[in-house]
Order: C-alpha cells, then structure tokens, then sequence
C-alpha cells in the first residue's frame, strides 16, 4: 500500500473512535497529512450523523490542486452494514466535475479503503 492514504485512512479510523459527538453534523473535518514530503489538508463539514451506520460529510482536498471554494468541494457518503458475519463499508463520492476525475477519485478511494481496512485491523 502506498504511503499516500495510510495518514487518510488512519485520520478516518480515529474519528470513530472520538466517539459521536465529534462526527455530529455541522462539525468540521480537518485532517493535515503529509504527502510526498508535502503538507496537504483534507476538510469539509458533516452533513448527516447516524452513529455507528452512515456518515455524510463535504470533502475538499488540497492535493486536488483546486481552489478552496464550495464549488470544489464533493459530497462524501460512508454507510455501514452487517454482512455475512463482517462490516461492509460503502462509499459514494458525489461532485466529481467529469468521468475522467470520477475515475480518479475511484482510483484513489479504492487505495484508501484498502489502507482503511488494514488500520481498522490493526
């Protein structure tokens, strides 16, 4: 796995464990990560709160190379459900500008929650 989504993954794992209150919506969602040596913030606002099954929250990424404004930010939704005896995460990103970026952002997601399964197991 590269480096490049463990610090993500490890934020999203330690926001769980805060417990409810922090992801409560209307609360901000910071997370300051290194990348390649650089120093990059992730951020937006949770929408929707519904501990411990589904969280909805904007999402904008410095690493995007866009400029901090609503229009750059992207929507964000994280449902939990039992499975066959495990947890099935599923994450819908919404905001994506064309299907090249949707594709991108699918690419890197699909990084992500590999990194985010093996922080959740560790």
């Amino acid at each position: 796995m590269g480096n490049i989504d463990q610090p993500l993954a490890r934020g999203l794992v330690d926001d769980g464990r805060r417990g409810p209150e922090h992801l409560a919506a209307g609360r901000p969602r910071h997370l300051a990560r290194r990348v390649r040596g650089q120093p990059f913030e992730d951020k937006g606002e949770v929408i929707e709160s519904q501990p411990p099954r589904r969280l909805v929250h904007t999402h904008f990424s410095a690493l995007s190379g866009g400029e901090d404004v609503p229009e750059n930010y992207h929507r964000l939704a994280w449902t939990l459900r039992p499975e066959d005896g495990a947890t099935k995460l599923t994450l819908v990103q919404s905001g994506a500008s064309s299907a090249a970026e949707a594709e991108q952002f699918k690419a890197s997601w699909a990084q992500m929650l590999d990194a985010l399964r093996e922080a959740a197991e560790s």
